[in-house]
């Protein structure tokens, strides 16, 4: 109710927005909203048209709302993206392109504002906005597209490793480097940290230019498949850039491998213990390994139709028991019955 009202006055002000608050021991307060209870980025969004989720926090509990602002009448005319507004969105530590708003000028001559979303921007123009440089970037809102020159003070991107603690089903603007691609996945590192981006069919490594140890900028979706592996999906940007990185795995000595969940790691002096019960992957796909007295599993990937578990399945194919192998780049997975396997 106290919403409505607020949006009734003639001037809009969310601190006439009254907030129902119930203590633990049963007392009930009103109070009223205010920049205290919010980020600079949640208060922002009253000054948006539509529809808008804010987010608040008040006293160590959090909560939202939904409030939408009226558009203002007649149609659009002209839209742009103000100097003032490039800096001051730049000057978050944590950038995200949400911060930077339209501002809208109407036939009638009133003004609103509205993030820009990436569905305005091409994939490329959207991973523009994280990387440090002067950026051009085409931006298209209700009918109208528009060019704008942003300059990017300093790379606005993620770490790969970083991204365990961003929200699930967030976008992210990531740098990491890749160590291989199959026709389903790039498989990237970051420091010692190792993971994959799935949904890119459409793109061809080759063609991106795709080699052990390149960096790569690349968008998608921070997901966590069932093995508890954090990973990007839905990849809609990937490109290498001119620098390379060299991939250092660590020797692993141990069968405790809960401190290497995750990670890249190799095994030296390794020999043949066993081989795979079936060479497809709807049965077991894994063999073992012996190095320095200890049993380690390895495993396939299961995919028999990708190139690089073909590549694998010939390879492992004319494996004998008691070979000797070097085991690079190995990736610390555990399984949902608490084992842990190398891939």
């Amino acid at each position: 109710k106290s919403i409505q009202e607020a949006l009734a006055q003639e001037t809009f002000d969310y601190k006439n927005i009254k907030l129902n608050v119930t203590y633990i021991d049963g007392n009930k307060k009103t109070i009223n909203l205010d920049e205290s209870m919010m980020t600079k980025y949640e208060a922002k969004k009253f000054t948006y048209i539509g529809s808008q989720t804010i987010n608040f926090e008040y006293k160590g509990v959090k909560s939202s709302f939904y409030i939408t602002l009226p558009t203002p009448k007649g149609g659009l005319n002209s839209f742009e993206l103000e100097a003032s507004e490039i800096e001051e969105a730049y000057k978050e530590e944590e950038f995200k392109h949400e911060y930077l708003a339209l501002k809208l000028n109407y036939k009638s001559g009133e003004v609103g504002y509205v993030p820009i979303a990436s569905s305005m921007l091409s994939s490329l123009d959207l991973a523009k906005l994280y990387i440090e440089g002067t950026q051009t970037v085409q931006v298209k809102y209700a009918g109208l597209t528009k060019e704008f020159t942003v300059n990017v003070p300093q790379n606005k991107y993620f770490e790969l490793n970083s991204i365990k603690d961003r929200k699930e089903g967030e976008m992210v603007v990531v740098r990491a480097y890749s160590t291989d691609y199959s026709s389903k996945a790039i498989y990237l590192y970051s420091g010692d940290f190792l993971s994959y981006a799935t949904s890119i069919s459409a793109v061809d490594g080759e063609k991106v230019g795709l080699k052990l140890g390149q960096e790569v900028i690349l968008a998608g979706t921070k997901t966590t498949d069932k093995d508890g592996v954090v990973y990007l999906k839905n990849i809609t940007f990937i490109a290498a850039t001119e620098n390379k990185d060299e991939l250092v795995s660590k020797v692993i000595t141990s069968n405790d491998l809960s401190d290497s969940l995750y990670k890249v790691v190799s095994l030296k002096d390794a020999v043949v213990k066993s081989l795979p019960e079936k060479l497809n992957c709807y049965a077991d796909c894994s063999f073992e390994v012996e190095s320095n007295g200890i049993v380690y599993k390895i495993g396939i990937p299961k995919d028999t139709d990708d190139k690089l578990t073909q590549k694998l399945f010939i390879t492992i194919s004319e494996l004998v028991v008691g070979h000797e192998l070097v085991l690079e780049n190995l990736f610390v997975n555990k399984l949902s019955d608490g084992t842990f396997v190398l891939s």
